[in-house]
């Protein structure tokens, strides 16, 4: 699981991994009380936190979440199918 420390200026660097998973660009708004909701999510769950920023987000909008990403499975409102195992 990715973890990131506070600054003392209460600053915090969102790890590269999760900054090219989400496309998030210097000067992008983030609603700091759903990322707040997924950190919850992330340490109930135990989900990686990029899993857990999207999870929330479906939560948020009311939708269904598709996913072949197992770590997903058996969650509220996710809807998981298998990777078939061939390689397109």
């Amino acid at each position: 699981m990715t973890s990131v420390a506070v600054s003392p200026k209460f600053q915090v660097v969102i790890p590269k991994d999760v900054r090219k998973q989400l496309n998030i660009q210097p000067g992008k708004h983030l609603n700091v009380s759903q990322l707040v909701q997924a950190a919850h999510a992330a340490s109930t769950y135990k989900l990686a936190m990029a899993d857990a920023i999207i999870w929330q987000c479906a939560q948020v909008h009311k939708a269904r979440l598709y996913t072949q990403d197992v770590d997903l499975k058996g969650l509220p409102d996710v809807v998981y199918q298998a990777k078939s195992g061939k390689s397109p």
